[in-house]
């Protein structure tokens, strides 16, 4: 049986013992961290009083951003932001609730110390909940940073495949179901197969790696909680500088050299496949703007 919440004492070392200790497995550094996803089982208590229901709605109006989102009638995920009053009206609506970079106090402060101690990364890490109301989807998508998602309470199916994307991903995106390609900039991003998909359901105590470029969908089974570790988001414009430089200094990429592309292509093929509020006019500036400058003649 896992060690009651209530009875740890909260540091790093009896967190790693009993919260965390799938992540610092010798098997899962060696064979998944920053190579493929998995899902790790855990004790259905393991994570009971770490957060619940009612410590999402008090520390959601300190979380750095509080939205809810759903998939529109074409399929397409839409995000909206909302106030802390409005999370009981959205999850009635079969929105699922997310708040975005939880204040690091408490037990959530030692959760995640605990996990940067196992997992060090040059980017910032956060702590972010999610509340799911029954049936909510989570529309097929890739991230472009690692994620690690840890089941608190009900069951979410998921559809994933466990190996990432060549060359990863620059962008969040999402793909509706009757969409194969979506054609972007730095290349067209290709449905998989269904056969390289595996289903597995996470279940209270369980734990769900993936790192970046992986494509995964799910819904939620009846009422579910999650805590998820994160990157914390980057701007645009770091993201597609990296992006391009990539692209210019590695000849051998599995990514094709930029191109131009015309704003009205750009705001087509990207309207809402990026994640985080960031508009299509906005990436097609931003891209636009490196793609003169990587062009621009060098000064003598």
């Amino acid at each position: 049986m896992p060690i009651p919440v209530s009875t740890l004492d909260w540091s790093s070392d009896a967190l790693l013992a009993t919260l965390l200790h799938d992540v610092k497995a010798p098997h899962f550094l060696d064979q998944y961290l920053d190579r493929r996803a998995v899902i790790l089982t855990g004790e259905p208590a393991r994570f009971d009083g770490l957060f619940d229901g009612d410590t999402f709605g008090a520390l959601a109006a300190d979380a750095g951003r509080l939205h809810a989102s759903f998939v529109d009638v074409d399929g397409w995920m839409v995000n909206v932001a909302i106030s802390p009053g409005q999370i009981q009206r959205m999850l009635g609506a079969g929105m699922t609730v997310l708040a975005e970079k939880l204040p690091e106090e408490g037990r959530l402060k030692s959760f995640l110390d605990a996990y940067r101690s196992v997992q060090p990364s040059v980017q910032p890490l956060q702590l972010d909940g999610a509340m799911c109301p029954n049936g909510s989807l989570h529309p097929l998508g890739i991230h472009s940073t690692p994620l690690c998602i840890f089941q608190l309470a009900g069951h979410y199916k998921w559809r994933y495949v466990p190996d990432p994307i060549p060359g990863g991903a620059p962008l969040d995106v999402t793909m509706p179901v009757d969409v194969d390609s979506l054609p972007l900039p730095w290349g067209d991003l290709v449905r998989p197969p269904d056969d390289a998909f595996v289903e597995q359901i996470l279940n209270p105590g369980d734990t769900f790696y993936l790192p970046a470029g992986c494509w995964h969908e799910g819904f939620s089974v009846g009422e579910s909680i999650v805590l998820a570790v994160t990157v914390k988001r980057r701007a645009p414009l770091d993201i597609l500088r990296g992006l391009m430089a990539r692209a210019h200094a590695d000849p051998a990429s599995v990514r094709p050299a930029p191109q131009p592309v015309s704003p009205a292509d750009m705001a087509a093929s990207a309207q809402r496949t990026v994640a985080g509020g960031w508009s299509a006019a906005d990436v097609n500036a931003t891209w636009q703007a490196l793609l003169d400058e990587s062009l621009r003649p060098a000064a003598n």
